[in-house]
C-alpha cells in the first residue's frame, strides 16, 4: 500500500515517465533509513530497552502464527528434498570458532582486554603444540635421589608445585612423578622417604609427542 500511495503521489508531481522511478528510489531510501538501519542500530546499542517491551507483543504473535510458520517450513523442506537436499540443518544457532572470535572482538568495553585475550587464547588452543608450552629442561624442578634427605625435605616443603619429577643423578633419567599434595606424609620416617617418593606417592610418567596439538594429548 505504501508503494502504491508513493507511486500515485510521484506521478501527480513528476509525471507518468519519471514518477514511478522517483517514488521507488525515495521509498527505498526511506525504508532503509527509518525501517532498517536506524531501528536495528538503536536496538543494538540498547537491547534491553527494546527487547523486553517487544517480547510482550512477539509472544502472542508467535503462538498465533505458529501453524502458518509450521506449514511454510513443511512446504519449504519438502521442496528441498525434491531437489536432493535430504536433511535440513537445524543447528543454525550454533556459532563456529570464527564467529565466536568475531563476537569477542566486537564486544568492545563489555569485556575487559585481559579477558578478551584469555578467550581468544582458548579459541586458538587447538593450534598450540606441546613444544610451545614445554618448560626448558634446564628449568625443570625435580627431586634428585642422590641429594641428602634434608635437601629433599626442604624442596618438598618449599615447592609451589603439586607434582615433582623424581630422577637419579641426571634429569634425563626420570624415574617417576611424585605428588607433593600430601606433604604431611613425608615429614615422619625420613629414612624411608626415598622409597615413598618412588612407590607410595608416585605415578608413572608419560612423554607426549612435542609436535602434537594440545587437545589431542
Amino acid at each position: 500500500m505504501a508503494a502504491s500511495i508513493a507511486t500515485i503521489i510521484a506521478i501527480h508531481f513528476f509525471g507518468d515517465v519519471s514518477g514511478p522511478a522517483i517514488s521507488t528510489a525515495l521509498l527505498t531510501i526511506t525504508i532503509l533509513i527509518f525501517a532498517e538501519v536506524t531501528p536495528k542500530t538503536y536496538a543494538a546499542i540498547k537491547p534491553e530497552r527494546i527487547a523486553y517491551p517487544t517480547s510482550y507483543a512477539l509472544e502472542p504473535l508467535l503462538k498465533l502464527l505458529y501453524p502458518l510458520a509450521w506449514l511454510v517450513n513443511v512446504m519449504s523442506n519438502g521442496l528441498l528434498r525434491l531437489i536432493g537436499v535430504k536433511s535440513v540443518d537445524n543447528g543454525g544457532d550454533s556459532l563456529i570458532r570464527d564467529e565466536l572470535r568475531t563476537v569477542v572482538h566486537e564486544a568492545g568495553t563489555l569485556i575487559p582486554y585481559r579477558h578478551r585475550a584469555m578467550l581468544l587464547s582458548i579459541l586458538d588452543l587447538e593450534n598450540v603444540r606441546v613444544n610451545d608450552i614445554m618448560v626448558p629442561r634446564h628449568e625443570v624442578l625435580g627431586i634428585d635421589l642422590d641429594d641428602s634427605l634434608e635437601d629433599i625435605l626442604t624442596q618438598i616443603r618449599t615447592s609451589q608445585h603439586t607434582r615433582l619429577p623424581v630422577y637419579k643423578g641426571d634429569i634425563n633419567t626420570l624415574l617417576v612423578c611424585s605428588t607433593c599434595a600430601t606433604r604431611r606424609a613425608f615429614y615422619p620416617a625420613a629414612k624411608s622417604l626415598k622409597r615413598r617418593l618412588c612407590k607410595r606417592h608416585a605415578s608413572p610418567t608419560s612423554f607426549p609427542n612435542p609436535h602434537r596439538c594440545i587437545p589431542s594429548c
